[in-house]
C-alpha cells in the first residue's frame, strides 16, 4: 500500500481509542517515513520497491526517527494549524500543539509496526525478519481487496465514533 490513505484507517481508530496518549499526527509522520524508502527505489526505477526499511529492524531505527523528528515537527505543523484557524473557529477547529513523548513513543511505534504489518499481508517482496530469516508468514493471509476495506472500516469506525463523542459531549459538557 505504497502513498495511499488507507494506513491511516487504522491510525484513526487508535487515535479515537487513545485520545491524549496518541498523536495522530506522529502516527502519519512515521506512515509517510516509512515509505521514503519506497519513494527512492519507485524514482530510480528500481524493481524492488520495500527493502530494509520495511523490516522490524528497519521499522525500528524509523520509528525511533519519528519519535525525536517527529515529535517536534508535528507539534510546530499543530502550531501553524491554530495560527491559520480563525478566531470565530477557534473553538471547533483548535488543536492542542503539545505532544507528549508518552504519545510520540505510542504513535510512532504503532505507526512504523502497524504499516510493516499491513505491507507484509499485501506484498510478496516485504521481507519482515530479514537479515535473520526471508519468511514472510503474512504474506496473503487476507486478500488485499479484504486488507482494504478492513482498513477503511476501521477509519469509518473512527469517524463515526467521533461522531458519538462529539454529541455527546454537546448533550453532557463537562460542568
Amino acid at each position: 500500500m505504497p502513498f495511499t490513505p488507507f494506513h491511516l484507517g487504522p491510525g484513526a481508530a487508535f487515535k479515537v481509542l487513545g485520545g491524549r496518549y496518541f498523536s495522530f499526527t506522529v502516527f502519519g509522520f512515521s506512515q509517510v517515513a516509512m515509505d521514503i524508502e519506497v519513494l527512492v527505489r519507485l524514482s530510480r526505477g528500481d524493481s524492488l520497491l520495500h527493502g530494509f526499511g520495511h523490516t522490524y529492524l528497519g521499522a525500528t531505527l524509523i520509528g525511533i526517527g519519528g519519535i525525536l523528528v517527529g515529535k517536534p515537527v508535528c507539534e510546530y505543523c499543530l502550531r501553524l494549524w491554530n495560527q491559520a484557524v480563525g478566531p470565530e473557529e477557534h473553538h471547533r477547529f483548535h488543536i492542542q500543539p503539545r505532544i507528549s513523548w508518552l504519545a510520540a513513543i505510542i504513535s510512532a511505534t504503532i505507526g512504523v509496526y502497524s504499516h510493516l504489518f499491513l505491507d507484509s499481508i499485501m506484498h510478496k517482496h516485504v521481507h519482515p525478519f530479514e537479515p535473520f530469516s526471508s519468511a514472510n508468514p503474512l504474506l496473503h493471509v487476507i486478500s488485499a481487496g479484504s486488507l482494504y476495506l478492513l482498513c477503511i472500516g476501521l477509519g469509518g469506525f473512527a469517524a463515526v465514533w467521533s461522531l458519538v463523542l462529539a454529541v455527546w459531549r454537546k448533550v453532557n459538557p463537562l460542568k
